[in-house]
């Protein structure tokens, strides 16, 4: 596996961003946003064919560059016919979004049969780590004064969601009640869609960030800007069941994979991976330097 962090130093060298600077180093990774281009056009509904006539390839995360945790044996290598995934970020100004599309490769998908389960990492799906402001600390094993943990750093679940339920991208706060906002995951701040093709899954959505999320909605919150050459704090983990399992964090898993190596992503904001919002692929660099970048990350 690669750290994505010798990909950073060509990218800084070739934006001119050297000195940009992150506020919690041990995580050790930088991913890579694009802003998306003017003429491009993102639709959120499960089909990423609008990302890839624009979307750099040195900017798309691969298996191979990801980390696989509580897992055994075979399970923890990579293994095409048993998971695979792509991942793509963007960010728009002009909507103050995060983008992305995750292309999924599954053997076995284990989907909810009823609409409204709780404990969505006891099936397939996709979890997103957020650390907006980059400023590192707890997101869900230290709680505030009154009891909750995750307004400062959140962890969010991407589920397909049960037959007939539609997708489901909430926000989880961790405190002596298990709490759950959907209001971040739908308009005017967020969307999501998941499409299945035989073993082949997408989950396309876009996410206002928040420095401050408080489950009690967004007037009790307070947005965060995105700006070019900024880094927030931002990674995925992917929950690869095959069996569905109990609520402890690792009975019935094949695999969980993350954008990161840390197994304490969704407790500690210092292990979220950085993420680079770069300038828009059509102004930025060409896309012969593109692929320049990505033969040298994969030497």
């Amino acid at each position: 596996m690669k750290v994505l962090k010798v990909l950073c130093a060509g990218l800084c060298l070739l934006f001119g961003m050297q000195g940009v600077a992150t506020a919690h180093p041990d995580s050790g990774i930088t991913l890579f946003a694009p802003a998306i281009p003017g003429n491009v056009d993102i639709n959120i509904d499960g089909d990423n064919s609008d990302w890839t006539s624009w979307f750099p390839e040195g900017a798309v995360i691969t298996t191979d560059q990801t980390y696989a945790h509580v897992c055994e044996g075979a399970n923890c290598e990579q293994v095409p016919e048993d998971f695979d995934w792509t991942i793509r970020i963007a960010w728009d100004d002009a909507s103050n979004r995060i983008l992305f599309a995750v292309d999924v490769f599954d053997d076995i998908w284990l989907i909810p049969a009823e609409a409204g389960h709780r404990s969505l990492h006891e099936f397939d799906d996709l979890e997103m780590v957020i650390d907006a402001d980059n400023s590192g600390g707890d997101i869900g094993s230290v709680k505030d004064a009154d009891g909750i943990a995750g307004r400062h750093g959140q962890q969010v679940y991407f589920s397909q969601g049960a037959p007939g339920e539609g997708t489901r991208m909430e926000v989880i706060y961790h405190g002596e009640d298990l709490l759950a906002s959907t209001w971040p995951g739908n308009p005017p701040y967020g969307e999501s869609a998941f499409t299945l093709d035989g073993n082949r899954g997408v989950y396309e959505g876009s996410m206002v960030l928040w420095d401050y999320l408080s489950e009690l909605g967004p007037e009790e919150s307070i947005v965060h800007d995105l700006t070019v050459n900024e880094t927030v704090g931002f990674g995925f983990l992917y929950d690869e069941r095959d069996v569905e399992g109990g609520r402890d964090c690792c009975s019935g898993y094949d695999a969980q994979w993350k954008t990161g190596p840390s197994t304490t992503q969704w407790q500690t904001a210092n292990d979220v991976p950085d993420l680079l919002l770069l300038p828009s692929t059509d102004t930025a660099v060409a896309p012969t330097s593109w692929a320049q970048i990505k033969a040298t990350f994969n030497d």
